[in-house]
Parts: C-alpha cells; structure tokens; sequence
C-alpha cells in the first residue's frame, strides 16, 4: 500500500510484502557475497602472477640479455619489456629487482 506523504511515497510493508522484500535483499546479499569472493580470488591470483612474473627474470636473465643485446628470441624480449619500463621508471623497482638478479647470474 501507498501512501503519499508530503512530496514522498511512503511504502507500508505488509507482512508478506515484507518477506518478499527480504527475500529479494537476501538473494542480492548472496550474489554481493559471491561478488567480493570473485573479486578477492581475482586479485589473489593476479598478486600471485605478478610476483611469479618477476621472480622469473632471475633464471631468464641470459635469455633476456641475449634478446635485447644479441639478436635473440622477440617473444622473450616482449615478455619481460613491462618489467624493464618498471625498472626505467622506478629506481626502487631497479634497485630491487637488480638485487635479485645479481643472486642468479654471480
């Protein structure tokens, strides 16, 4: 039922219109549920790629020095330029990730 209040609709909840209404909030709870857990296990597995990703310039150095400076492979060179441009413009980045690679190649 209806009611006009000022410039406002009032909305009476009856008992069953009640229930139906909790009954909707409680399935776009559920899809809102499922949503966030979506999103966290997206997130996580990006986390997880992209330390994978850097930790694999250790052993792939040679490989990727040979790409960039000797004419060799243009995939693994494709690869990792998203890592050098991060190296380029963060010292930080450059500092850590030479730190790493220096563990691989010494």
């Amino acid at each position: 039922m209806v009611s006009e209040a000022g410039t406002f609709a009032v909305i009476e909840l009856t008992p069953g219109l009640f229930q139906c209404y909790a009954g909707i909030m409680a399935k776009k709870n559920k899809y809102l549920f499922y949503f966030i857990i979506l999103v966290r296990k997206l997130l996580l597995q990006f986390s997880v790629f992209l330390v994978l990703y850097v930790l694999s310039i250790g052993p792939m150095f040679w490989k990727w020095h040979a790409a960039i400076f000797m004419d060799g492979s243009k995939m693994i060179a494709s690869f990792y330029y998203p890592l050098m441009r991060a190296c380029d413009e963060s010292e930080t980045i450059r500092d850590i990730v030479n730190w790493y690679v220096d563990l691989w190649i010494l």
